[in-house]
């Protein structure tokens, strides 16, 4: 008998599986789990199939040895060989990512760090939350909205109360949030796997759930794959966060596609949390599965162009500043958003509007007070004291980011402490008068069970996004918008938000579907995902005539399947009906293309 096996090991796009002689011992089954002899050293595998015989004059290893415990199901395995299809990659490395290696280790129990057992929302919320968890328990999948992780958790705890005997999966965007939902879902006893565990507790950890038929996993994109046929309901948690789809390194998956296939493929249900829907998910799930929390929050709007600016630069201005003093006068602490790094947005010549970038690959660049940096090389250069394209010294800051409006705040509350939080910055005083932060502080600090932390929370350039050339940039503002609008809300802190735009955050607030179904219909009408998929390549550093030609024959290869087009920098714009033709051409490719699938997501 001849065994066709899936090594647990990193290969090449083309090379998935390998012959291996079975022994007359052991008896095999598709699914099963082996250790086989891959090149110097030993490795365990996945089989793939078995067959009656090998090609003649070949001579094969023998597979070492067979876990008859360990197995996946058929369907199972074949959900892994569609994913690996459809992002481009071996399924050798795909299973590879997936699961932690057999052992023979004691076992040792994952678990949450601390059980919170009191999970409780401001009373005019409680009907709100049994309304949402009901129409859970009515529907196989839909988008639920939540202002913060509070509330997902209340709605999720619900559910669970009102469906005891079942086995759910949870899927946070990152550690923190799995730690926070875990510990405020104690009572029910969660599986907690980050991935921040060593090989022998997950694989223990994925062991234990597979085995039993009712169970909570709490879990991060690590754990995407521990869910097995016998999951009743797949949630993920906070689903518009970045930190859900993988770029960094093969296998770049998305976790929502993932989510969603699975569901599909094993009919379980499929809930998505997040403060606002994306365009998928309005697409993915229609409009009545969208199920939205309706909570009434005050929000003072600030129009900075006929404000009173209390510097040079329109950053703060007059009405703000009033309702930081009015919280600073009743001993409240005040949160200062804004999501610009550096000093300014840029810095240009006042004569003849040179914009200044990168002086080895011309992208933009952060503008400090004394540098320019690299957004994208990360190279540093000082600010140059003339004009290098009409050599004139008046050198200008537009625009302003943390840095100039930490500097405005010193000089506007001299006698409050202020602190600055951003991805760099690794402690948080709560005590501070006034916190002036990125979106760094709500992935590193925020803990929506803490009430009263704020009493004042200021949006500065909320239009900010708008001006991204994203095609997602509406998606993006409202979504940002309405984050910080629920960290006011869970910290019953007065709103106060600086923007040209209130007419279209209002839209957002009264009828967010309405809007996301006309930013659809615009979608549709210009091709853009999800109504196309788009798809990234990139070379790995080669000869340059050699990358050229690799890259030309490639390009018209795709372009000959029906609507494919692909632009300069080798973005490949799918239609829906050529995905499958397209997806063959490139599972041939060699290593040297680099393949992101979910580059637009």
């Amino acid at each position: 008998m001849i065994a066709e096996v899936y090594p647990l090991r990193r290969m090449p796009r083309r090379f998935s599986h390998f012959d291996y002689s079975v022994p007359d011992e052991i008896s095999l089954e598709r699914g099963q789990f082996v250790l086989i002899p891959f090149r110097s050293s030993q490795c365990f595998g996945i089989v793939k199939r078995v067959k009656e015989q090998a090609l003649r004059g070949i001579v094969l290893k023998n597979v070492s040895s067979a876990f008859e415990e360990i197995k996946l199901r058929d369907e199972e395995l074949s959900f892994f060989e569609s994913i690996a299809k459809s992002i481009s990659q071996s399924v050798s490395t795909l299973l590879y990512s997936a699961f932690p290696s057999p052992s023979t280790k004691i076992q040792k129990k994952v678990q949450s760090d601390s059980v919170i057992t009191s999970l409780t929302v401001p009373n005019q919320e409680s009907a709100t939350v049994v309304r949402l968890a009901n129409a859970m328990t009515e529907r196989r999948y839909g988008f639920v909205q939540a202002p913060d992780l509070r509330r997902t958790c209340a709605i999720i705890a619900r559910f669970l109360y009102e469906k005891p005997k079942q086995k759910v999966a949870i899927l946070c965007p990152n550690v923190r949030d799995a730690r926070i939902v875990a510990k405020y879902l104690g009572s029910f006893s969660p599986l907690c796997v980050t991935g921040e565990e060593s090989s022998n507790e997950r694989f223990f950890a994925w062991k234990s759930y597979r085995e039993n038929s009712t169970g909570l996993l709490i879990t991060t994109r690590a754990g995407i794959f521990f869910c097995d046929a016998p999951t009743t309901t797949v949630i993920v948690v906070r689903s518009g966060h970045q930190n859900h789809v993988e770029h960094r390194r093969n296998p770049r998956i998305d976790v929502r596609e993932v989510a969603d296939l699975f569901s599909q493929k094993f009919t379980t249900q499929l809930f998505f949390f997040d403060v606002l829907p994306r365009v998928d998910d309005i697409f993915r799930f229609k409009e009545e599965n969208i199920l939205l929390f309706n909570s009434e929050q005050e929000i003072k709007f600030v129009r900075p162009s006929i404000e009173k600016s209390v510097s040079d630069h329109v950053a703060i201005v007059s009405s703000t500043v009033e309702s930081i003093s009015e919280t600073i006068e009743q001993n409240g602490r005040i949160l200062i958003v804004l999501n610009k790094k550096g000093y300014a947005w840029r810095l240009r010549c006042k004569d003849c509007g040179h914009v200044f970038v990168c002086s080895r690959c011309g992208h933009l660049v952060r503008v400090d007070e004394q540098t320019l940096t690299c957004i994208h090389c990360g190279t540093i250069d000082p600010i140059p004291l003339r004009c290098p394209s009409c050599r004139s010294s008046k050198i200008e800051f537009r625009g302003f980011g943390s840095g100039r409006i930490a500097e405005i705040l010193k000089k506007t509350f001299p006698s409050s402490s202020i602190q600055y939080i951003d991805a760099q910055q690794k402690s948080f005083d709560p005590k501070v008068i006034i916190t002036l932060a990125t979106r760094a502080f709500v992935e590193n600090y925020f803990d929506p069970f803490q009430d009263n932390l704020f009493q004042c929370v200021v949006y500065l350039d909320a239009d900010l996004p708008l001006f991204s050339s994203n095609f997602r940039s509406a998606e993006l503002a409202s979504i940002y918008f309405f984050e910080w609008m629920g960290m006011a809300r869970a910290n019953h802190a007065k709103f106060v938000v600086q923007t040209e735009e209130q007419g279209f955050f209002d839209q957002y607030i009264h009828d967010p579907i309405e809007i996301f179904k006309e930013e659809k219909a615009r979608r549709e009408s210009f091709q853009q995902p999800p109504f196309e998929q788009w798809i990234q390549l990139k070379v790995r550093e080669t000869e340059d005539k050699k990358r050229e030609l690799q890259t030309e024959v490639l390009k018209q290869q795709l372009e000959k399947i029906h609507g494919v087009r692909v632009t300069s920098e080798l973005v490949i714009r799918v239609p829906l009906s050529s995905v499958e033709e397209v997806q063959r051409v490139l599972s041939e490719l060699n290593d040297n293309f680099l393949i992101d699938t979910n580059a637009f997501s």
